[in-house]
């Protein structure tokens, strides 16, 4: 049996100052592995798998033999000022620039797994959905053509994910990846918990959450923003990703702060988030929110 040849996949840098590197890499596995070595985690980085859909080659190729009288336009101009030889390869690439084209506007579009969620395209509906809403992630077989789902337990119910027949070992990393980031927006989500410390011990350690550099930074921002609106996160949770957002952004921190506060029915939660938009939030209010 002759050995199966996995897809090619490619690593994207994005550096400060706009520079951007391309790497190929072997498999999804091994650009995992080479931005872990990079120091670049889960927090960092985001994971776009491409969506296949069944019958989109045929009928591309259906489009191409349509459309190949119209190609003829151009070839023809082609053949004035270039060698009859390379009119051949011109006509040839012209086809598969047009052909790959409309392979990539049949197909349903990229999964992407970032740091906050996990979006894909759903005809013109974008879906999006937190990490902090998923509770498990499966991939169940679907006809008889090798297609697979990614199927989300959430807060909500199951979503399904039409990923297509897609190799095994990328279907696997999806799903890793998935549960990872799952993982870690828990963590995050319970770091911000009082969890007994004193009050100055609480507020520094939620500071140094978000403080660091790209690579040091140990929680997403759109995650602590996430953690202090999210309605059902326990008190202490959302307190702390307050504090920890006023130690990185206090003017953003203060709106939000303020504005959650008005909606809130906790009322210990309320006067706390008052008292840290303008700035004289104390032990007694923190603490009282952590009920003691």
């Amino acid at each position: 049996m002759a050995p199966r040849v996995r897809p090619p996949a490619e690593v994207v840098l994005e550096l400060h100052g706009g520079d951007v590197w391309r790497v190929e890499v072997a498999d999804v596995s091994e650009g995992l592995e080479l931005l872990g070595a990079l120091g670049l985690g889960g927090r960092a980085r985001t994971l776009r798998v491409p969506r296949r859909q069944s019958g989109t080659v045929v009928l591309t190729t259906f489009i191409l033999f349509a459309l190949a009288p119209f190609a003829m336009v151009p070839v023809a101009f082609a053949a004035i000022v270039i060698p009859p030889a390379s009119v051949v390869v011109f006509a040839v690439a012209l086809l598969l620039r047009v052909g790959a084209a409309i392979l990539g506007r049949l197909q349903p579009g990229p999964l992407s797994i970032g740091a906050d969620g996990v979006a894909w395209n759903e005809g013109k509906r974008r879906r999006f959905v937190p990490h902090r809403d998923i509770e498990d992630a499966t991939l169940q077989s679907v006809g008889t053509l090798g297609h697979r789902d990614l199927v989300l337990a959430t807060r909500d119910g199951v979503v399904r994910v039409p990923l297509g027949p897609l190799e095994p070992d990328l279907l696997e990393a999806v799903r890793a990846h998935v549960l990872a980031a799952r993982g870690e927006a828990v963590a995050a989500t319970q770091a911000f918990a009082r969890g007994g410390r004193d009050y100055e011990a609480w507020k520094r350690d939620v500071e140094e959450l978000i403080k660091g550099d790209y690579r040091k930074v140990g929680v997403p921002k759109v995650r602590v923003l996430e953690t202090l609106e999210d309605p059902h996160a326990p008190a202490d949770q959302r307190l702390g990703a307050a504090m920890a957002l006023a130690a990185d952004s206090p003017e953003l921190a203060a709106n939000v702060a303020r504005d959650i506060a008005r909606a809130c029915a906790d009322r210990e939660l309320a006067d706390a988030l008052e008292a840290l938009a303008e700035a004289r939030l104390d032990p007694r209010r923190a603490e009282a929110v952590a009920g003691g």
